[in-house]
Order: C-alpha cells, then sequence, then structure tokens
C-alpha cells in the first residue's frame, strides 16, 4: 500500500541515521543536571530509551546505530574522566559491555515488533482495497465499467493505473478503447505469452517509457480470460506488489468479466421481438 506522506518521513533511512546520532546528544543534554543527584547507572536507561524510539520510528539499521552512539556519549559526557573516551576503572568498561549488549537486544525485539506491525498493517490495508474493489465490481454492468472501477480503486490505493486486454472475435488481444497503437507491439507481445502460458509477467521497465508494467492473467477455462496490465509511474515507484495481492486482484476482475458475459450472452442470443 501507498505510505501515508508522514510515515514516508519516519522510514527515511538518512532521517533515520540522522536520528540515531542526534537522540543520543539530546539525551546527554537532558540528563547532564542529573549528575551529583544520581548514580551513573540510573542515566544509562534514558540512552536506553532514545534506542528503542528510534528502532519503532525508523527501523533496526538506525537502532544499531543509536546503540553505539549512546554508548560513546555516555562515556564521553558522564564516565570520569568526562570529555574523553578513556576510561580509569575496569568497572566502566563491564557497564560499557553490558549497556552496549542491552541496547542492541532491545534494538533488535524492537525492530522484530515494528516489522510484524508493518505487515500487520500491510495485510489490513490490502484487505480494504480487495473489499473496496469487489464492491465497485459488483455494480459494473460493462466491460468498460469494470476498468474504470479498477482504475478508480488502484490508483487510489496503490497509485497505479490499470488496463484490460482482452481477446477479440480473431483471438487477438485488444484494449477496451479499440485504438490499436494505445498499445506497444512489445507489451502486446508479452501481453499475448502470459494469455497463453497463464502466468504473470513481473514488472517489465522495457515496455513503457513512462511506467513499470506488471502483467496479470485474468483466471478462466480452458484458457484465461485475457491480461489485466498495471502501470506504475517510474517517476515515483512503490513496493513491489505481493503476488498473493496481485492474484486476488486477477481473480476479482475476472469473476466480473465472467458476470457480465454471462449477462451479454443471454440477450445476445434471444430472438428479436416482434411488433404486431
Amino acid at each position: 500500500m501507498p505510505t501515508p506522506p508522514r510515515s514516508k518521513v519516519l522510514s527515511n533511512p538518512t532521517l533515520g541515521f540522522g536520528a540515531a546520532i542526534a537522540l543520543p546528544g539530546l539525551t546527554s543534554l537532558l540528563a547532564t543536571p542529573l549528575l551529583g543527584h544520581v548514580g551513573l547507572v540510573n542515566i544509562v536507561p534514558l540512552f536506553l530509551i532514545g534506542v528503542v524510539v528510534t528502532t519503532v520510528r525508523w527501523g533496526r539499521g538506525p537502532g544499531v546505530l543509536a546503540a553505539i552512539m549512546s554508548v560513546l556519549c555516555f562515556d564521553f559526557f558522564f564516565v570520569p574522566p568526562r570529555f574523553s573516551l578513556s576510561v580509569d576503572e575496569a568497572e566502566s568498561l563491564i557497564t560499557f559491555g553490558v549497556m552496549l549488549g542491552v541496547s542492541l537486544v532491545l534494538s533488535h525485539l524492537t525492530g522484530a515488533l515494528r516489522a510484524k506491525a508493518l505487515e500487520a498493517e500491510m495485510r489490513a490495508s490490502e484487505a480494504t482495497m480487495l473489499h473496496a474493489l469487489a464492491r465497485e465490481l459488483t455494480g459494473a454492468a460493462t466491460l468498460v465499467d469494470v476498468e474504470m472501477c479498477l482504475n478508480t480503486v488502484l490508483s487510489r490505493y496503490v497509485g497505479v493505473t490499470a488496463r484490460l486486454l482482452l481477446p477479440d472475435a480473431q483471438h487477438k488481444l485488444h484494449a477496451l478503447d479499440g485504438d490499436g497503437d494505445s498499445v506497444g507491439d512489445l507489451e502486446r507481445l508479452i501481453a499475448n505469452g502470459v494469455w497463453a502460458t497463464g502466468r504473470f509477467l513481473p514488472a517489465n521497465p522495457d515496455l513503457r517509457d513512462d511506467a513499470m508494467t506488471l502483467l496479470l492473467p485474468l483466471p478462466g477455462e480452458p484458457e484465461p480470460r485475457g491480461v489485466l496490465a498495471l502501470h506504475e509511474p517510474k517517476a515515483a515507484p512503490l513496493r513491489e506488489l505481493p503476488d498473493t495481492l496481485c492474484a486476488a486482484v486477477a481473480a476479482l476482475v475476472a469473476v466480473a468479466l465472467a458476470r457480465i458475459e454471462s449477462v451479454q450472452e443471454p440477450l445476445s442470443a434471444a430472438p428479436p421481438t416482434q411488433h404486431h
């Protein structure tokens, strides 16, 4: 699913690594007034909080960097002799080792939880999109309606445009707009291969100059009903769409096409009404 603007900022790697450096420095500044009032051991958890926050917001890589920076800041600003990375007491080395180990473990565990949370959020977004697509396709009365519903939902949720390539009477794939030039020769050739084999083609950068193209066969018997072409702008690429999501979208479209065909066939076979 497309990432909301706020989430894009939070997932920015550059911002994440910058925060991993800045947060330990900020923690050092805020904790300095505590010197002489609390023991150094009581200051360590403040740095661990920064590690957890960094990992939750920006992932495991920035979290590991935050753990290392926290140990360095703690040594430089709080451990005698201050403002130096040298250590007078061997006990401090043990403290540093424990602090670094705990920070790395927290970073790992928090990163794993973050990954599971993001996956759950992504699955929920996919389910929402599929529900919206199924609802829209239910009201589609023509093939053009199906393509319009597809574009409405897919552009809203995943930022891609869709095009149906369906076989004509000569058993050749064509676009619904009837413009033969609207589909490139290479795209049509590969789409025929997808249609014949029933296997989808991952995003291909060579079919169009302005977009990545994903070609999906539309399930049917005894052969696929056609091909669904998804176009993703090259200028703003999104995450790779999961195979399961692509298969679900193709299945919903195939069901809509079968329903429309089942309605149109009896109408075309019905004898003309005679007026007396």
